[in-house]
């Protein structure tokens, strides 16, 4: 965007500013903006959409969602096995994105076992 600008003898300056927006989450057909700083977790309970959880600090893995498009930030899978990271899941309470994401969250709940846990934290 850019807008003209003029100081106390009138001359002229052009100033361009960038526009920034914020990321938003796509789910089903909901388009949901990210407040800054906050987590793909809290966006959705803001939004009133149900979702699995617990401790809102990555430990229980209950928040674990599939990243459908959009770049997954590497912390929010950083205890995840390698299947689960090769399937883009990812947890959402630890997942603060700088981009747009589009995700599906698991019909059949999604708690990683222990022994996955363990797999991701070993295999690194």
């Amino acid at each position: 965007r850019q807008m003209c600008i003029r100081d106390s003898s009138n001359a002229a300056t052009l100033i361009t500013s960038q526009i920034s927006t914020m990321p938003s989450i796509r789910y089903l057909h909901h388009v949901l903006p990210l407040i800054d700083g906050e987590s793909v977790l809290d966006t959705l309970l803001r939004h009133n959409i149900a979702i699995n959880h617990t401790c809102k600090t990555g430990v229980c893995r209950r928040c674990i969602v599939q990243a459908v498009d959009g770049e997954i930030p590497p912390f929010s899978q950083r205890t995840l096995a390698q299947h689960y990271r090769d399937n883009n899941m990812f947890m959402a309470c630890v997942c603060r994105p700088d981009q747009d994401m589009a995700i599906a969250i698991p019909a059949t709940g999604s708690y990683v076992k222990a022994s996955d846990y363990r797999q991701g934290i070993e295999g690194k």
